[in-house]
């Protein structure tokens, strides 16, 4: 039997954001970095982007990425918040909101993001 999906934010850091022009921002996105990840998302520099139906973190980074035959937010299961034709893929220093917990992805798995989701950032 397959494993049960279940709604996963999908938050993205906002590379246009002022606070994501500097070393920190630079840290997030090479290493994943825990405490640099949750001082931008202190700062606002996060946005919710969509809402994927999912079995898991891994799943549903794979369904966040873009192919060459379709745009990830034109899958099944997706749910975006606001009109567009594409989106980047899911990389390094952006999150999933599972259950109340955001998880950082990283560059070899996720991490758990020790500070509480905003309610707008949830599935």
């Amino acid at each position: 039997m397959a494993p049960e999906k279940r709604a996963i934010a999908v938050v993205h850091l906002d590379w246009l954001h002022p606070e994501a022009q500097d070393d920190k921002a630079f840290d997030a996105r090479l290493s994943g970095s825990t405490r640099a990840v949750a001082d931008l998302y202190g700062l606002g520099a996060y946005r919710k982007v969509a809402t994927v139906r999912a079995a898991d973190l891994s799943e549903a980074f794979e369904v966040t990425q873009n192919g060459e035959e379709i745009a990830w937010i034109k899958k099944p299961g997706v749910q975006t918040e606001e009109l567009a034709e594409s989106c980047r893929s899911t990389s390094v220093g952006d999150l999933f909101v599972v259950d109340g917990q955001a998880y950082i992805v990283q560059g070899l798995g996720f991490g758990a993001l020790p500070i509480p989701v905003l309610e707008e950032h949830k599935p």
